[in-house]
């Protein structure tokens, strides 16, 4: 495979961000409908903790699926057709059998774990919650099908499908809550999620049906496979702190008292809303690319294409974490204040979002170089900083909010997801030039740092100005209102950043707009004669 040039990278990548948008707005359409049917009370809690375990497993296989399997099959795919057909249909039949085998025996366990997550759980609730834990687990099995159908795509560079099918179990929970949700309560969810991801796998696959093989026994199946497998436990522990704050939440936010595991809930799936429109599109693109530049030795262009693509998701993702929280109380109101969800749930869910968000920018850039880390199959590092983060954020959160509640597992997130992000990066980096790297990382993040604090005061300032305390305004007006102070505030960040403080990775996508072409034209005489 041939590393395509830079600018094919940022085009492919804002094609993909841009459908990645479409995903993320199905998602704040399904979370709408959840606030309307069900607010934050002890049902929807029961929801949250029904599906924690399932959802657990699914990012998990969505993440070693992107993580392992991509690299795995770019490797094979370039040989023999043939060969790489056999493999790749020998391995979708023996992780399927494995999926459906650990769902069947979770969804017979279901009750037993259940009450030992959460035993603060209303007795009432828990037939409710364990239905639809077994539903997640019929979800997670159709996901091993789909997230595999999807890192083929995505290994012949085919990346638009896989992005619209992983669009349909949102779309599938929307249409089941509007039609089922009054008749049967939060399991709407769970069964519009499971016919989603099945109607994935039946998009997906007749683009693969003639890249796939089934034969060669039992046996010899094994034997071709075990060596592909075994990193299999090292891509589960690098994979676990990515996945495991759901379940973490309902084990320790269950004990804090009704509602707070539905806070959680409605802010982690957010964060993965924005998160998702800044990472999914370089995360599709880079990974294919840094597996090709690795397997070449072009170590280079390896870390030039690491960090072009971390520096440039790190200064989006804090452009929209400022943005948000600045504005955290007026947008809960906006998008949730309707139906069950009351302007408590609104205030309870509001705290949550500052630290939250914070977190969010350091676990962009972490996705980005646990990427890097598998592309170059740098598998036992990836794995022992995942294990700690999962350890860490487990750890934290137990402790932390025992002395300040729910607050603490906001502060137990963010903390982790920073330690990750500088322990993750020093691991990339490690064969540096440390004086040089420091030096750079240290001019990048002061800039950063000052462009994020400049559009945080714009944006607090339109605030004061545009959102006064005690008015209210209609949902249309309120939305006004709040897209003029976003406005303001990524004004003054892109400023700030592009010309003030110029980063160099947010001026080259617009290098290709003939508009910026012509006021950089304009500009560069300017700053010289003066």
């Amino acid at each position: 495979m041939t590393v395509a040039p830079r600018r094919s990278l940022l085009r492919s990548s804002v094609i993909i961000s841009g459908l990645a948008a479409g995903v993320s707005a199905l998602g704040f359409a399904n979370q709408l409908l959840v606030a309307h049917f069900f607010g934050a009370g002890p049902e929807l809690d029961a929801y949250f903790v029904g599906v924690s375990l399932p959802l657990l497993l699914i990012s998990l296989v969505n993440g070693m699926f992107a993580y392992w399997l991509v690299p795995q099959l770019v490797r094979e795919r370039a040989g023999a057709a043939q060969a790489y057909a056999l493999f790749a249909g020998q391995l979708l039949l023996g992780l399927a059998l494995i999926g459906g085998a650990v769902a069947g025996l979770a969804g017979l366990a279901a009750p037993g774990l259940l009450r030992l997550m959460a035993p603060t759980l209303a007795p009432a609730l828990y037939a409710e919650a364990t239905l639809i834990n077994r539903l997640g687990w019929l979800s997670f099995a159709c996901a091993v099908g789909l997230y595999y159908l999807g890192a083929m795509h995505n290994t012949g560079e085919r990346f638009i499908l896989p992005v619209i099918a992983g669009m349909l179990p949102p779309t599938g929970m929307i249409g089941f809550c509007l039609a089922w949700a009054e008749r049967l309560g939060p399991a709407a969810l769970a069964w519009g999620q499971a016919t989603g991801f099945a109607a994935g796998v039946l998009l997906l696959l007749p683009g693969c049906w003639g890249e796939l093989r089934f034969g060669g026994g039992a046996a010899a199946t094994w034997r071709a496979l075990r060596p592909v497998l075994s990193p299999l436990p090292l891509v589960v522990l690098s994979m676990l702190c990515f996945s495991i704050y759901g379940t973490v939440d309902a084990v320790w936010a269950s004990r804090l008292g009704e509602s707070q595991v539905s806070y959680l809930g409605y802010a982690q799936r957010l964060l993965v809303a924005v998160a998702n429109v800044i990472t999914l599109g370089p995360m599709t693109v880079i990974l294919p690319r840094l597996a090709a530049a690795a397997h070449a030795g072009q170590r280079e262009q390896f870390l030039r294409e690491t960090r072009l693509v971390l520096r440039l998701v790190l200064a989006l993702a804090a452009l929209m974490a400022v943005g948000l929280a600045a504005q955290a109380l007026p947008f809960v109101t906006l998008l949730f204040e309707r139906g069950a969800f009351t302007p408590a749930d609104a205030a309870g869910l509001a705290t949550t979002l500052p630290g939250l968000l914070l977190g969010m920018v350091a676990m962009a850039g972490t996705t980005i170089l646990f990427r890097a880390l598998h592309a170059r199959h740098d598998r036992r590092a990836a794995a022992a900083l995942g294990a700690l983060g999962t350890v860490t954020y487990f750890a934290l959160s137990g402790l932390l909010s025992q002395r300040w509640q729910l607050g603490g597992i906001v502060a137990a997130y963010a903390l982790t997801w920073w330690l990750l992000l500088a322990l993750t990066a020093w691991r990339v980096w490690a064969a540096e030039h440390a004086a040089r790297l420091n030096r750079d990382m240290l001019l990048f993040t002061a800039r950063l740092l000052i462009a994020t604090a400049v559009s945080g005061a714009a944006g607090l300032l339109a605030h004061g100005w545009l959102l006064p305390a005690g008015m209210s305004w209609g949902a249309p007006a309120l939305a006004l209102r709040l897209a003029a102070c976003g406005a303001l505030g990524a004004l003054a960040f892109g400023v700030t950043a592009v010309w003030v403080l110029p980063i160099a990775e947010l001026r080259l996508p617009l290098e290709r707009l003939p508009l910026w072409r012509r006021l950089a034209a304009a500009w560069t005489p300017a700053r010289v004669r003066s």
